[in-house]
């Protein structure tokens, strides 16, 4: 039988990822426009400690306080993104939240717009390391929505056993309601997560799960749910599945995830 691990004093948090866009339609460079980077955030001290803001790639990316419910950290990515409105606004820009994009190659002349990755990220399924996509050889770039988790006692088998659960309780819901197939091709496949000093990071799903607040707090809910799943049964029935859930995600295959969905009894409902 096996032994289950409790996770306990959960907190949750995001550093998600979104497209710059003119009137025009046409997606802009976040390089000149947004402030700060992945070393150095824009901290924006007067929204409040853990907000801030940074260019990524061409991307714009943010960071908010992490939290211990999914209503508490989905009110803060609210926060973050009416100042994101307000900023780009004034440029004659908007924001988009959303999976996939592509750029005219105006926007990636330079080198700093050519690179994907500012460190490696993981295969939970595997142990292994994820291949990092070039950004020369595509216009194509895509925003994730990482979702972080920390919890008491961590261990790197603890971390794995929790991403896969998240795969099952978010990622093939996220096959579901985010048809986005583009940006599986560079991120986003089954397991894609790195460790952290507090616990784990979620990369499997994308922007557009901010594109509604409901959207936003749903997903965290689920990430609540994940760890409800593993503290009552383990990760036993979940690692029987491995090759349905890897499969189903990778492929984006809505029929089987529809299956998962009913065989976990996860709610779809946002």
């Amino acid at each position: 039988m096996q032994e289950i691990f409790q996770y306990k004093n959960i907190t949750i948090g995001t550093d998600p990822e979104f497209f710059i866009q003119n009137k025009d339609g046409k997606l802009i460079s976040s390089i000149g426009i947004i402030k700060g980077t992945k070393d150095i955030p824009n901290r924006l001290k007067f929204l409040g400690s853990g907000f801030a803001i940074q260019k990524d790639n061409v991307l714009g990316e943010f960071n908010v306080p992490h939290g211990y419910t999914a209503q508490e950290v989905a009110n803060n990515v609210s926060i973050m993104k009416a100042y994101i409105s307000g900023l780009l606004e004034s440029k004659g820009l908007h924001p988009i939240y959303a999976a996939s994009g592509v750029y005219d190659d105006d926007q990636l002349t330079s080198d700093e717009a050519k690179e994907f990755g500012c460190s490696p990220d993981y295969n939970a399924w595997t142990n292994g390391v994820n291949e990092k996509p070039q950004g020369t050889s595509t216009n194509l770039r895509s925003c994730g929505m990482h979702v972080h988790l920390g919890y008491d006692n961590k261990t790197a088998k603890r971390s794995r056993d929790l991403i896969k659960a998240m795969d099952v309780f978010m990622g093939i819901p996220s096959i579901i309601i985010d048809t986005d197939t583009k940006r599986r091709s560079l991120y986003g496949r089954a397991g894609c997560f790195r460790h952290t000093i507090f616990g784990t990071e979620f990369r499997v799903l994308s922007g557009f799960f901010l594109s509604d607040p409901k959207l936003t707090e749903y997903i965290f809910r689920q990430a609540f749910e994940a760890i409800n799943y593993l503290n009552e049964f383990g990760i036993d029935e979940i690692n029987n599945d491995k090759d349905w859930i890897v499969e189903t995600i990778n492929s984006g295959n809505i029929d089987e995830a529809k299956k998962i969905v009913s065989k976990y009894k996860i709610n779809l409902k946002y």
